[in-house]
């Protein structure tokens, strides 16, 4: 016992002083000795991980209902590994333990075993508490669940219908197919609308894409472009799925036809396919809304010569948003790259943000000055994107400096990001 206590006290007195102050949850003592690592040269990409793994455990075992559980549904994109943080908060009996749960059953993070499905929903099945009731939802995986899977689309909660939801997504179980049709027509949340209409590509059949073109007429764009997406699927677009997206490509536009047509390309098209995809895709990178244009731009293949000569073109004329995408995009071949990279230099030396944060995505180091001011900026989401930028350049160290940052947002966003970038 006196040799464990030692060894935890050695193990303790080990730890660098950024890492004893992000496992205590001090964000000024973290934000001195993260500058003084970076100043004496000893911020490397271990240490830097190292300390990313401490503040993204810290942010999720202190996080407590009802208003700051947060951190936990930021570490969705993480959760492999924060699975062991993860892990003990699932153990927590209270709203926090149920989320921690959800986003290892969504990620199966780690070396993570969910407990018994029939357990879980036996357990949780009926509980007054929404999230464990979503814990139950998310685990009714399988045709011998669907009776509940069912039941559990209708919740009177949100939360608990999206785990449903997502948990038909894992199954095609055709028996889903009436109530998903109901939910992606009358759910008041646009999320379970667009899962449902995913689950529904996953069952396919003839049937199913009939009642999906039939949903089209009500849906808004965001909804249509799901609806696009569920028609590729393999097991609808061989019963009359591809039939429904050549005739969006042919006569529909913005988003939902640019979708159709990048749909259409991939593979090994046929040719009538091949045509109507390139038209529709080319149409929108040469015209019509910016975001739409970008959105052409930042997806196009640029295997067919005609798509790559239309976002030069873009690359040089035109609103500036278009021109960064295109710019942006070329970036990443190696024939166009130079060209390309001086042109979002000097929309960046403009002034233009956009344009320097494409820079440092492109691993333009030119960026680094102009960053740099802007990690202190007053605005979260522009704090977020410095540290992805300068992650994207190389500077870790520089981007560890955000760890100890006052938001937990931004704290547990950049956790995330060095922890991805620095995988093991």
């Amino acid at each position: 016992m006196l040799l464990a206590c030692v060894a935890a006290a050695a193990l303790a007195c080990a730890a660098s002083p950024a890492k004893r102050a992000a496992r205590a949850g001090d964000y000024a003592a973290l934000r001195s000795a993260l500058a003084d690592d970076l100043g004496r040269g000893r911020l490397n990409r271990g240490r830097a991980r190292e300390i990313a793994e401490a503040v993204g455990t810290r942010e999720i075992l202190a996080s407590r209902p009802p208003s700051l559980l947060a951190p936990i549904e930021d570490a969705q994109s993480c959760a492999y590994h924060l699975s062991d943080a993860l892990e003990t908060r699932a153990r927590s009996d209270d709203d926090g333990g149920a989320l921690a749960m959800l986003v290892l059953m969504d990620g199966q993070a780690g070396d993570w075993r969910s407990p018994d499905s029939r357990t879980l929903i036996r357990d949780h099945g009926g509980s007054p508490r929404p999230l464990l009731r979503a814990v139950a939802a998310r685990a009714a995986i399988g045709t011998r669940f669907g009776t509940e899977r069912r039941r559990f689309f209708v919740d009177p909660d949100e939360k608990v219908r999206l785990a449903a939801l997502r948990a038909a997504m894992q199954v095609a179980d055709p028996a889903d197919r009436t109530m998903l049709l109901e939910t992606a027509r009358v759910d008041p949340n646009p999320l379970a609308q667009s899962l449902a209409i995913r689950a529904l590509g996953g069952i396919g059949g003839a049937d199913t894409v009939l009642a999906l073109r039939d949903r089209w007429a009500t849906a808004d764009e965001g909804l249509r472009e799901i609806i696009v997406d569920a028609g590729g699927a393999r097991p609808a677009s061989g019963e009359g799925g591809l039939r429904e997206i050549l005739a969006v490509a042919e006569k529909e536009h913005g988003a939902p036809a640019i979708e159709a047509g990048l749909v259409l390309l991939r593979g090994k098209p046929a040719e009538r396919e091949k045509a109507a995809g390139l038209r529709a895709v080319l149409l929108a990178v040469g015209e019509g809304l910016e975001r739409d244009r970008a959105f052409a731009i930042s997806m196009a293949p640029l295997d067919y010569a005609q798509l790559k000569d239309a976002i030069v073109r873009a690359c040089a004329a035109g609103p500036e948003s278009v021109r960064i995408a295109a710019c942006a995009r070329l970036s990443e071949a190696a024939a166009s790259r130079a060209q390309a990279i001086s042109s979002l230099q000097a929309i960046a030396q403009a002034g233009s943000k956009q344009a320097l944060f494409a820079l440092a995505r492109a691993g333009d180091r030119s960026a680094l000055p102009k960053l740099l001011p802007e990690a202190a900026s007053s605005d979260k989401r522009t704090r977020i994107l410095v540290a992805a930028a300068l992650i994207d350049l190389g500077e870790i160290g520089r981007a560890a400096q955000l760890l100890a940052d006052s938001d937990a947002h931004v704290r547990m966003t950049t956790s995330c990001a060095i922890l991805l970038s620095t995988r093991q």
